[in-house]
């Protein structure tokens, strides 16, 4: 009996999925962004190991009924949470119309069970075809302690996304209005047009032109373990703040001081004056700030380390600026450029070092007694991983009462923890002499290794 009942249940899905291909949504082209992973999903049997896991720990009592509600309706507002993508006979993403959403209430004994599942959650792969309604589970260790996750692929989810994701459900939850969202489609269509012409890219293309020297790296084994070890420090928030404030006055962000900073450390850990840092881009207009969607795209800043602090900083601005104006470009289609151009070029050797740069997730009232806090961890993780990028760089910027915390990953075939430490060191130099003195010369902050 229960197997007929299991069989059942997997029949009806079927017919729902298929009628759902057949009758149900709306079908748009999607994102240029969406477009380069649908292809690697296309190549898998439609599974992507890309997946976002919007997390929170909400702190208060919790009303079921009214959760679940609330998580109707973010559906009902965000299409991105109704939305399944079909490959034949052209890529499309398919927007059904509003549904409602599973909410999976458990109970467990403490906030590790919580973190084992959200890393298995993490390490599933999802089927982009599914048209399953979106899920979300709420995870209570007690009526005031509880942990909400939700996994998205990648291709309908991006970091701001996750912010936006838990704003709206709490405002929903708390019975409060939101404005009108903007609508995924329409920014997949603009990005689409606005590729067309091909110039973006070919700008793309000409600012990461060969020659690419190589990084000239601590150490250089025969046979490389590509393991990627941590090193973490906390940036104390009054300096930090007091800098920040100075460096705005010159129209320097935090992200760019940062950017600028990075720059200078691997100059100093690899004697690199050609710098390049792979990062993401919001890529996001006013109309889509409160979007659900993948807009971000990774770019690439290339910054000439040389001269002095003030000389970095101002060629990381520009570097950045140019970016930014260029954000709607994926990455994808400037590597296809630099291979037509030049046959021999690798991918690989475009940049050997990435930089996140993010907020700290801050509470969000969900009524009078109820907080939503996020949780998102790390690009780079605390734990042994393999790494194919030498270097990865973290920073979750702080607050009024919190300090910035910074995490290194790095390759420890080509990097000593003392290397990976004396980046973090230099960076921190960096930002204060920028703030102090721009003219000082970058190696007496960078502190120049010599190999050999």
């Amino acid at each position: 009996m229960a197997r007929e009942v299991v069989t059942a249940a997997a029949d009806r899905a079927e017919l729902r999925d298929r009628l759902l291909r057949v009758l149900g949504g709306v079908p748009a082209t999607p994102s240029p962004s969406q477009s380069q992973m649908l292809a690697a999903a296309a190549a898998k049997d439609g599974l992507s190991p890309h997946v976002d896991l919007v997390s929170a720990r909400i702190t208060g009592p919790v009303d079921v009924p009214a959760l679940r509600a609330a998580l109707d309706a973010l559906v009902a507002r965000h299409e991105m949470l109704r939305t399944h993508f079909v490959f034949s006979p052209s890529p499309l993403m398919v927007i059904r119309p509003p549904e409602r959403a599973r909410l999976t209430a458990e109970p467990i004994s403490g906030l590790a069970d919580a973190a084992a599942r959200a890393g298995a959650l993490m390490a599933t792969p999802v089927d982009v075809r599914s048209t399953a309604p979106h899920h979300a589970l709420l995870l209570s260790v007690d009526e005031r302690t509880h942990v909400l996750l939700a996994p998205l692929p990648h291709l309908r989810c991006d970091e701001v996304s996750h912010a936006v994701y838990l704003r709206d459900l709490a405002a929903r939850y708390a019975g409060e209005p939101l404005p009108p969202p903007g609508n995924y489609r329409d920014h997949a269509q603009a990005q689409g047009a606005a590729l067309a012409d091909g110039v973006a890219v070919a700008r793309r293309a000409a600012a990461l032109a060969p020659p690419l020297p190589a990084m000239t790296w601590p150490r250089t084994p025969e046979r490389r373990r590509y393991r990627q070890l941590t090193v973490a420090d906390t940036w104390e928030r009054t300096w930090l703040a007091d800098v920040t404030r100075r460096l705005a006055a010159r129209g320097v962000t935090f992200g760019i001081a940062c950017a600028a900073a990075y720059v200078a450390a691997l100059h100093g850990v690899t004697g690199a004056e050609d710098v390049r840092v792979g990062t993401s881009m919001a890529n996001r207009g006013p109309a889509h700030t409160g979007t659900i969607g993948l807009f971000a795209t990774q770019s690439v800043l290339r910054v000439r380390a040389t001269g002095t602090v003030g000389d970095v900083l101002t060629r990381t601005r520009a570097a950045m600026l140019g970016a930014i104006d260029d954000a709607h470009v994926p990455l994808a289609p400037v590597l296809g450029a630099l291979r037509a151009a030049d046959p021999a070029f690798r991918s690989s050797s475009l940049y050997e070092a990435t930089l996140a740069v993010v907020n700290q997730g801050t509470e969000i009232p969900a009524g009078a007694e109820t907080t939503f806090e996020p949780v998102d961890g790390f690009d780079v993780a605390d734990r042994p991983k393999p790494a194919f990028v030498p270097a990865h760089l973290a920073v979750r910027r702080g607050t009024a009462d919190r300090d910035t915390e910074v995490r290194f990953g790095y390759n420890s075939d080509l990097l000593t923890k003392d290397d990976a430490t004396g980046v973090l060191a230099a960076m921190a130099r960096y930002l204060r002499a920028a703030a102090d003195d721009p003219g000082r010369r970058l190696a007496t902050v960078a502190g120049v290794v010599r190999h050999g």
